[in-house]
């Protein structure tokens, strides 16, 4: 593992641990967005661990996490996707479309050809 993916890991521990502390306990609640986003960090965190080196984007999702769960911001869905619209990661754009907007592939699909396409012309979007 190299300096830098251990200063990563770090970080996310102390995310992972700022998402942990937010979610109440109870076993029988169902799978909050919390518990989703703590998830998405223990994963990313494993692959770091593991010297997988991390994505732009993904260090923006964490970011993003950080402001929420630390400074209680709500944070605007679209800087992530495009985020992922920018790194050529449509799949995850499309998922994390339908994560906030809960709609359908289809039109999770459409909106972000729709902002792919406004971003690669210079639209305000």
């Amino acid at each position: 593992m190299t300096k830098a993916n251990d200063w990563i890991v770090k970080k996310f521990k102390k995310l992972y641990e700022l998402i942990h502390n937010d979610i109440p306990n109870s076993d029988n609640m169902p799978v909050t967005e919390s518990e989703e986003d703590k998830l998405w960090v223990w994963d990313r965190m494993c692959d770091y661990d593991g010297g997988i080196v991390p994505e732009k984007s993904e260090l923006v999702k964490a970011n993003t996490l950080w402001k929420k769960y630390k400074d209680g911001v709500d944070c605007d869905p679209w800087y992530t996707i495009d985020s992922y619209i920018k790194d050529g990661r449509l799949i995850e754009a499309i998922k994390e479309y339908r994560s906030f907007h809960n709609s359908s592939l289809i039109e999770s699909q459409e909106a972000i050809d729709t902002r792919k396409y406004g971003l690669n012309n210079g639209w305000d979007v």
